[in-house]
Order: C-alpha cells, then structure tokens, then sequence
C-alpha cells in the first residue's frame, strides 16, 4: 500500500520585514524561527520543528509574483 506524507510547507507572506512576519508565525506556531542556511537570508526564515517533523519556512514575497502550484484532479 503506498503512503504519502506532507513532508513540508512555506507561508508566503506579503510582507516588508521577513523577520516580523516570521516572529508572527514563530509565536503562533510555538516554534523558534530562524534564519535559513543555504537560502537566501534576506526572503526566508526557518521555523525550527526537529529532525523528524514536518519542514515550515516563511517565505518574504513580492506582489508582484506569480505563485503556481501542480494540483492533480482525478475524475471518475
């Protein structure tokens, strides 16, 4: 039987200061942000969660862009 896993998960935010944005989403998750190794520092914090969880990032977006996201349908 194959099974799937949500094996992580970026919040776009439309915001100025990625480090604002990333201290809402730290104190609502209950998690410690911090900056991304190996991303770029200045559009992407890290919401520490551990070795075996879940991967969140929040992402510092512009306007401007376009986001497109696969989505398969299945229909019968």
């Amino acid at each position: 039987m194959y099974k799937s896993q949500l094996a992580g998960l970026i919040i776009d935010c439309q915001a100025d200061d990625i480090d604002q944005a990333a201290a809402f989403w730290s104190d609502t998750l209950g998690l410690e942000a911090e900056a991304d190794p190996g991303a770029n520092e200045s559009e992407y914090r890290h919401l520490e969660t551990g070795p075996e969880k879940m991967h969140i990032e929040v992402q510092k977006v512009n306007p401007q862009r376009a986001n497109f996201d696969k989505t398969t349908n299945i229909w019968d």
